[in-house]
């Protein structure tokens, strides 16, 4: 599995300025535990990395936050992938059931 390093700044911004990564945010504080919450970033060229984000809430000895341990991966191309998919399935699915009935047939002719 290919990891790219998603830089810390883009994804700090992405946390602050967009609605979804403020509803990231008040969900690790509600839940104090997120994973594979999904956001998309859009960079300033338009270019849209979707990156998977884990994060967990940490506290001192007398139980007082102290902050949000977070962790995101870019997940653009899995998201891609999954996204082809469902339509490769089905080319498989007809060309397996080509191949079957282009089989059943060549048994009939050998067995007559």
């Amino acid at each position: 599995m290919h990891t790219r390093r998603v830089d810390r700044r883009a994804v700090q911004e992405l946390l602050h300025r967009s609605g979804a990564g403020q509803a990231a945010i008040k969900l690790v504080l509600s839940e104090k535990n997120v994973t594979n919450y999904e956001l998309t970033a859009s960079a300033r060229d338009g270019k849209k990395t979707v990156v998977s984000y884990n994060a967990t809430t940490f506290y001192d000895r007398d139980r007082k936050l102290q902050g949000v341990f977070a962790a995101a991966r870019d997940v653009t191309e899995r998201k891609r992938f999954e996204a082809g998919a469902p339509e490769t399935n089905v080319e498989l699915e007809s060309a397996k059931s080509a191949a079957e009935k282009a089989n059943s047939r060549n048994q009939i002719s050998f067995l007559a």
